[in-house]
C-alpha cells in the first residue's frame, strides 16, 4: 500500500475541490431559466425543442465530460408531453462542511427537468450521501484502480463515483433497513473494496425544492423527502467513513455483503421507483397535497426490508460492520 504524506493529502483535498467546483456552471443555469421563460413566452415547445432543452440543462448540470457524474439521461415521455432530464453528480460542500464537520464534505447532488408543452419543474436537492475526506484518502491509498491514474486526488473521487452507480439505486432501501432494525452501521462495496457506513441525521440536508417555470417567469416550489423529517428540518443520511482495501476484506465481510445485496437486488423496479421518489421528489410520491398521490408499496417494501433487516440485526454482521469504538460504547 502506498502511504500518503499529511502534506500531500492536503494538496489531494485541494485539487478535488478545485476541480468539483469547476464543473458547477451557476451563471449557465440562471441564463437557461431565463431562455426557458422566452420560450414559453413564444408558445408550447415541440418534441424536439423539449428533447433539447432536456439535453441542454442536463449538459449545464452534469456536462458529458464530468467525471463526477454517476448518473444522467435524458428521456422523452410522449403521453405525458414532456421531456425528463435527471442525473446525480458529486461535489465539494464547502460551506456545510466548514460550518460543522470536514467529514461530511463530499455529498452527491440530485437534480430533475420536466419540461413540459406549458410549463417546466427543475429540482435541485440532495442525496442522503456523504463521503468523508480520511475515505477517499483510504480509497487513493489502497485502490488499485486510484494507483493507475495520474491525478490521485481527481480520480480517487472518480472511482468512487463510477462505483455509486452500482448502489445508489439501493441506498433508499440500506436507510429503511439500517433505520428498522437500530442498526446504524453498515458495509457497502464500492471501488475495488468496502466502504464502511454509518447513518445519523442531519439538519442542513433538507435543502431541496423546485424551481416552476412557465411564460411568467420562475417560482419556487418546495418538495418533501421520504427520509427527512420536514417539521424538524432534520434527513438521515449515510456517512462513509472508513474505506477497507480489496486485501483486507475479511471473508465473512464479503459473505453478509453478497447476502444482502442480493435481498436487495430482488426488486429492481421498486429500487428504481424510490429512488426516484426521494432523490428527484417526484411529487405525487412524496407530497400529499399533490394530486396522485401514491403511497410507499408496503407489502413489496417488506419483502426486501425484512430479510435485509434479518441480516443486519445477527451479531456476525454488528461485529464486521461496526467500528471497535463504536461497539465499545454499546
Amino acid at each position: 500500500m502506498r502511504r500518503i504524506h499529511p502534506k500531500q493529502k492536503k494538496q489531494f483535498i485541494k485539487e478535488l475541490d478545485a476541480s468539483l467546483n469547476e464543473k458547477m456552471r451557476q451563471e449557465a443555469y440562471w441564463a437557461f431559466l431565463e431562455e426557458l421563460k422566452r420560450v414559453y413566452h413564444r408558445g408550447c415547445p415541440s418534441r424536439t425543442e423539449r428533447n433539447d432543452l432536456a439535453h441542454k440543462i442536463t449538459d449545464i448540470i452534469s456536462a458529458k465530460e464530468d467525471p463526477y457524474v454517476i448518473e444522467c439521461r435524458v428521456v422523452a415521455r410522449d403521453q405525458e408531453r414532456m421531456t425528463l432530464g435527471t442525473s446525480l453528480r458529486v461535489y465539494a460542500d464547502e460551506e456545510n462542511s466548514q460550518a460543522r464537520d470536514e467529514a461530511t464534505r463530499y455529498p452527491v447532488s440530485a437534480f430533475r427537468a420536466m419540461i413540459g408543452q406549458d410549463r417546466a419543474e427543475i429540482f435541485n436537492g440532495y442525496v442522503p450521501f456523504r463521503i468523508t475526506p480520511h475515505a477517499l484518502i483510504r480509497i487513493i491509498e489502497r485502490s488499485k484502480v486510484a494507483y493507475q491514474l495520474t491525478s490521485s486526488g481527481t480520480f480517487g473521487m472518480a472511482a468512487v463515483t463510477r462505483s455509486l452507480g452500482d448502489i445508489v439505486q439501493a441506498l433508499p432501501l440500506q436507510i429503511i433497513a439500517a433505520l428498522s432494525t437500530g442498526q446504524t452501521h453498515f458495509g457497502l462495496r464500492i471501488a475495488d473494496g468496502i466502504l464502511l457506513c454509518e447513518t445519523f441525521e442531519e439538519t442542513t440536508y433538507y435543502e431541496a425544492g423546485y424551481v416552476e417555470v412557465d411564460c411568467d417567469g420562475a417560482r419556487p416550489i418546495d418538495g418533501q423527502s421520504i427520509f427527512g423529517n420536514p417539521e424538524n428540518g432534520v434527513s438521515r443520511v449515510i456517512l462513509a467513513k472508513i474505506w477497507i482495501g480489496p486485501h483486507e476484506v475479511r471473508p465473512e465481510q464479503e459473505r453478509l455483503i453478497s447476502e444482502i445485496e442480493a435481498v436487495l437486488s430482488k426488486q429492481p423496479e421498486l429500487s428504481r421507483r424510490l429512488m426516484e421518489a426521494d432523490f428527484f421528489r417526484i411529487p405525487n410520491w412524496i407530497d400529499r397535497n399533490r394530486p396522485k398521490f401514491e403511497p410507499l408499496p408496503s407489502e413489496l417494501l417488506a419483502e426486501i426490508i425484512v430479510p435485509a433487516a434479518k441480516i443486519m440485526m445477527t451479531p456476525e454482521y454488528h461485529a464486521q460492520f461496526t467500528p471497535a469504538e463504536a461497539r465499545r460504547k454499546v
